[in-house]
């Protein structure tokens, strides 16, 4: 298998955090006890404290908010039944999935035995249904329909819902109207079906009021726009609510499945990935049956009609293709490929392996493609719902980017940040953290930004009042604003709430969230061989492939590129095959000097095009990347490695990009503050020695005494021995060098300072006011390197050009879209 697998265990002290409805959500409105009944699972399912604390005769809307796995569809199986025995009523149950339909119907036939009195909206579909039969139909007390047939929304193409279904509806009010009929309208996965729920359509729903007795609404995931759903629906019922939740708890018996998070960094997926194969058929040769749920259709379409689909029907036996595009459902007697199971369907199937393809990183990095998360692009919710599909135990992979930032969790472990960076996600560095938010914190965070965005209309406003005007434009009352746009704000600007769904899925994945799984192992695509003095060729290929498209290395600091690439590098299992050996072996981060030099000096003449002279080691003799013969292009050269850098370079270069900061800006972290510091006490010694330091001649010349007669004076020894502690503990880098070693005397430090300011010279000397000759060390000093010529890995600031991020985060509009400045 071509990936590297690190078993793990999760932290157990974050709570699961869901959105709860709360009777202060509905104030204007009747919530039964001005509260809300809490109830416990009975082995895991809810159906029997359900029907013990629910009123179905009782006029109202009735909230379940239940986990996913609860049993809620056998709840409402129950609920049916009693509905259907007391024959006053005509239940209509709305999903937003053709999948869901089809199970109601299928376990509403299986578990209750109630056959041929069901109307199926699929029947309009099918031809079944004509207004000559409307009557005989309206007679089935079971209508099972989708949410958007109950709304009237025609779907994306058409302008208005098809008159026979609109009549069809009619019909069957006024038929329940003549016949004393109550409908119960229970609506099942709300969430999934918001849009539904806009003012165009919501006075097809209030058709239904003079004969809608109660309404019930379920979810396991509920959002903040669902609540203004709810207040729509409870008009019709006197305005009155009741709220039930379930207790969240992890499932602890025999159905636990076991999660494996998959990183794949592709700037692009492919259907014939290895990846994809060593996954898909190597792994999945454990199990008796394998579903791939993908994002995309089109990439489970590629992947069903490609070598590797056929090597899946080979290993596995039929597979089945089902997409909306095919209009294929879920088959549960043989495996499945596509993207209509996020929701709504069980997977029941014994030692199953189920594959969640999330987005590759490209979606991840263009905000500006509205599509590119393809079914999860309602974000956390649809990751809730789709890793929940397994109902018994199974083992779940999620093959997903590596994430970009750490969202912290409210009481954070000790070694929290140490055990989720895996000893090479770049999470130590503060910018690449990102803060939690409770979920139940969203409308909160909402209202500030609504009335913040209202405010700024204000003279628009005061004009549109001021005038009569014959087309008078309204800005959209906070509820409406809500429904309409808050979900995605809160995906737009919160990892927590799905800007970043792979750090979501980290987040959640070490902290517990997901009640039916538990983080066992994480694997990252291995295998990156590198040979010594091919390392440059090597880093070009991997770049390629990996970053080619995003402009991120344009945009970003020194510091943010070097990270960002290094991490990504070590994401891989690294192969290495060193100078004058045969055989590869496997390096880890800052264990091999001559590999990371040459990492930063890939940045270095990446970042810092027109230094010609290090270019010039890079591709000899003139340092341009090709040959040319006569004017014209004749290759691309190879680059070669460079020889070695010098610790001693990298050290003037630090201390010139820290000391041109006269004020530390406050942007920068706990750890760019202490590490510019130390460089600037560091620099000050030169100074330092100079004045405080030097022996006199008879001659008046200054030289420094040789390192064995060094005598620091208290203050300074105190004052070095922390800035190089400092230097050790901050600046990693300098574990790629040979750095100081910790010692009781000062001599190697001074030894160190000299080689940093002075021209190693020895000579002999009598000092002033002596008779004796002796050794000493002359002051000429060095030549420091112009520091614009090369990159600073000391802090995530560069000068300010064209769009410079200044602290790693480019704005968004221009960082995220990867063909940015590609004018093709």
């Amino acid at each position: 298998m071509l990936m590297k697998k690190k078993h793990v265990t999760p932290f157990n002290n974050t709570p699961i955090n869901f959105k709860q409805i709360n009777a202060s959500d509905f104030e204007g409105f009747y919530v039964e006890g001005n509260g809300k009944t809490i109830i416990e699972p009975r082995n895991g399912y809810i159906s029997e404290p359900l029907l013990e604390n629910i009123d179905l005769g009782k006029k109202d809307t009735t909230i379940i908010n239940a986990s996913v796995g609860q049993g809620k569809t056998t709840a409402v199986i129950k609920f049916v039944e009693w509905y259907y025995k007391t024959q006053d009523y005509i239940i209509v149950i709305a999903a937003p999935f053709k999948s869901l339909i089809e199970q109601y119907e299928s376990k509403i036939k299986k578990e209750s035995g109630l056959d041929n009195i069901i109307f199926n909206y699929q029947n309009f579909e099918d031809g079944l249904v004509n207004r000559k039969n409307f009557n005989s139909l309206h007679q089935k007390p079971i209508q099972i329909l989708t949410i958007n047939s109950l709304l009237g929304n025609p779907g994306k193409i058409a302008l208005k819902q098809s008159d026979i279904k609109r009549e069809y509806f009619e019909s069957l009010i006024n038929y329940a109207e003549d016949n004393g009929k109550k409908i119960v309208l229970i609506l099942d996965e709300i969430h999934e079906s918001i849009h539904n729920f806009k003012e165009t359509l919501i006075f097809n729903l209030f058709k239904w009021n003079s004969v809608v007795h109660k309404t019930i609404v379920l979810s396991a995931t509920f959002n903040e726009a669902s609540k203004v759903v709810i207040k729509y629906l409870a008009e019709m019922t006197d305005k009155k609510i009741k709220i039930i939740e379930s207790a969240r708890h992890h499932v602890e018996d025999e159905r636990l499945s076991d999660l494996h998070l998959c990183i794949y960094d592709s700037y692009h997926y492919k259907a014939n990935s290895q990846i994809f194969e060593s996954l898909f058929i190597d792994e999945g040769k454990k199990f008796d049956k394998i579903h791939i749920l993908s994002y995309s259709q089109s990439l489970a379409e590629d992947i069903h009609k490609s070598d590797l689909g056929n090597k899946l029907n080979e290993t596995f036996g039929e597979f089945n293709l089902c997409i909306s595009k095919n209009n294929q459902p879920f088959d549960e007697t043989i495996c499945n490929i596509g993207t209509v199971f996020k929701t709504g369907i069980s997977i029941e199937d014994e030692n199953c392996g189920y594959f969640i393809i999330l987005p590759p990183k490209s979606a991840q990095i263009n905000n500006n493609n509205t599509g590119r998360f393809g079914i999860f692009t309602e974000g956390i919710f649809n990751i809730i719902q789709a890793v929940a599909r397994p109902r018994v135990k199974a083992n779940i992979y999620i093959i997903m980017p590596s994430p970009q930032k750490l969202i912290k969790v409210p009481k954070i472990p000790e070694n929290y940040i140490k055990v989720t960076s895996l000893d090479y996600l770049p999470f130590d560095d503060e910018n690449n953290h990102s803060p939690y938010y409770d979920i139940n914190s969203q409308d909160a965070l909402l209202k500030s930004f609504y009335f913040n965005l209202r405010e700024n209309q204000d003279s628009g406003e005061q004009f549109v009042n001021s005038k009569t005007l014959d087309i008078v434009p309204i800005f959209p009352e906070y509820e409406k604003y809500k429904l309409t746009e808050g979900e995605k704000y809160y995906r737009n600007y919160y990892e927590i709430f799905g800007k970043n769904l792979s750090d979501y899925v980290y987040w959640a994945a070490w902290n517990n969230q997901f009640v039916n799984c538990k983080l066992r192992t994480i694997s990252k695509v291995s295998l990156l061989l590198f040979s010594y003095g091919n390392v440059q060729n090597m880093l070009n290929n991997y770049y390629g492939k990996t970053f080619s498209k995003s402009s991120f290395f344009v945009l970003n600091s020194d510091k943010d590129c070097y990270i960002k690439f290094r991490s990504s590098l070590y994401s891989n299992n690294i192969i290495y095959k060193p100078e004058g050996e045969t055989e590869y072996k496997s390096i880890t981060p800052y264990r091999n000097s001559n590999f990371e030099q040459q990492i930063i000096a890939f940045i270095q003449r990446n970042k810092r095009v027109f230094n010609f002279d290090f270019r010039k080691k890079i591709y000899p003799p003139d340092g341009d990347m090709a040959i040319y013969k006569n004017g014209s292009f004749i290759a691309w050269k190879t680059p070669i490695d460079i020889d070695s850098m010098h610790k001693e370079t990298y050290l003037r270069l630090a201390m010139l990009y820290s000391i041109q900061l006269e004020y530390i800006p406050k942007i920068l972290t706990t750890e760019e503050t202490a590490l510019i510091n130390a460089y600037k006490i560091l620099y000050s010694y030169k100074d330092i020695l100079l004045s405080q330091y030097t022996i006199k001649s008879k001659k008046g010349d200054l030289h420094l005494p040789i390192d064995s007669k060094i005598d620091f004076r208290i203050e300074h020894q105190i004052e070095l021995n922390a800035t190089i502690e400092n230097l050790r503990k901050y600046d990693k880098n300098l574990k790629i060098f040979s750095f100081l070693q910790k010692s009781k005397n000062l001599v190697p430090i001074y030894k160190l300072l000299k080689d940093l300011f002075f021209v190693p010279k020895t000579t002999t000397i009598t000092p002033e006011n002596s008779t004796k000759k002796i050794k000493v060390n002359g002051i000429e000093l060095i030549d420091f390197p112009k520091k614009n010529d090369y990159i600073n890995l000391i802090y995530s600031i560069d000068d300010a050009w064209i769009l410079q991020s200044g602290n790693g985060n480019v704005t968004e509009e221009h960082s995220n879209d990867p063909l940015y400045w590609n004018f093709e």
